[in-house]
């Protein structure tokens, strides 16, 4: 009995993991199998996957509300312990509800924006959470400000490209989605015109836009593979190989400065202390800001070199 439910969870467990190509190491060794252990307490009962999506929501809200008393205060270690123990519980239950839509096999274009959503509400309210605890002990709050903003604009981008090219990779390799449908003018198109759905849809046309523009190249080559693969869909697994072979080694890179890393910077940030209000212990309270702006200094290595990998395939594709 007991060996036949452990099977049957295994068999589970892999049927909801994501491809390894696009796992991150803190995903595959914690933070999945958490997400996992969620899912076990959740999967019987009438619980959608956006539902866990927003209790992620909160539990990062709640995260963003000890980081803030911690901050104002110049640093409380428990207080930043009990707000990484927060980020622990909102990482899994984000990945609870990718696994809870595998299972239940409720997979939605609109699902995917409010999850990402949920994510992206979470990160702004640790954003300001640090924002307003440094502004509580410190004259040059706009300073902060400003720097803050940046840091967050430069977060956003970060994610969404990370986000873009584990999405290519699992359309082109595992056949995975349909990029077609998750063009703004199609979301439209199948979507309710309610004024929720209407909102979700602008902040995903946004999000879209905002990944093409940054990796044009990447743009060209997802024309590229549909075109393709209208051609010749034979031949599916040749140009599966052919882009795995192309683009695997890329994504651990881009796992840099991808969600987990950011979740890091969090975590280290809140025990940094800021011992007074003057101007350059307030930098070092920005601590979660500069990380996150020395994360661009990567962007400019990887984009460059991600163009030329892109192209690279682009030939091989029209070659054929």
């Amino acid at each position: 009995m007991i060996r036949s439910r452990l099977e049957r969870a295994l068999g589970d467990y892999r049927r909801m993991a994501k491809p390894r190509a696009i796992e991150e190491v803190g995903d595959l060794y914690l933070i999945r199998p958490l997400g996992f252990v969620f899912v076990q307490g959740l999967r019987h009962l009438p619980v959608t996957p956006t539902m866990v999506s927003i209790l992620a929501a909160l539990a990062g809200w709640m995260s963003a509300w000890y980081y803030y008393q911690s901050q104002a205060l110049g640093m409380v270690p428990w207080m930043a312990a009990v707000g990484a123990l927060w980020v622990l519980v909102q990482s899994g239950l984000d990945s609870a509800d990718g696994q809870l839509a595998r299972l239940k096999s409720l997979h939605s274009p609109l699902g995917r924006i409010i999850d990402g959503v949920c994510d992206n509400l979470f990160f702004i309210a640790v954003y300001v959470a640090f924002l307003l605890g440094f502004a509580a002990r410190s004259d040059h709050g706009l300073l902060l400000f400003w720097i803050g903003l940046v840091a967050g604009a430069s977060h956003s981008i970060q994610g969404a490209l990370v986000e873009y090219q584990r999405t290519l990779y699992l359309y082109a390799v595992h056949g995975k989605g349909d990029i077609a449908e998750s063009e703004p003018e199609a979301l439209a198109r199948n979507s309710d015109p309610s004024l929720v759905s209407r909102v979700l849809q602008s902040f995903h046309s946004g999000y879209w836009r905002q990944q093409r523009f940054w990796l044009r190249s990447t743009f060209a080559l997802e024309r590229a593979l549909i075109q393709w693969r209208h051609r010749h869909p034979e031949r599916a697994a040749e140009l599966a190989e052919r882009y795995d072979r192309s683009h695997r080694r890329m994504l651990p890179w881009w796992s840099l400065v991808a969600t987990n890393s950011h979740k890091l910077g969090i975590i280290l940030a809140a025990f940094v202390p800021v011992s007074d209000a003057s101007f350059w212990t307030s930098l070092g309270g920005c601590s979660l800001y500069f990380y996150t702006l020395a994360l661009n200094l990567v962007l400019v290595v990887l984009i460059p070199l991600q163009a030329r990998v892109d192209r690279r395939l682009i030939a091989e594709l029209d070659a054929r």
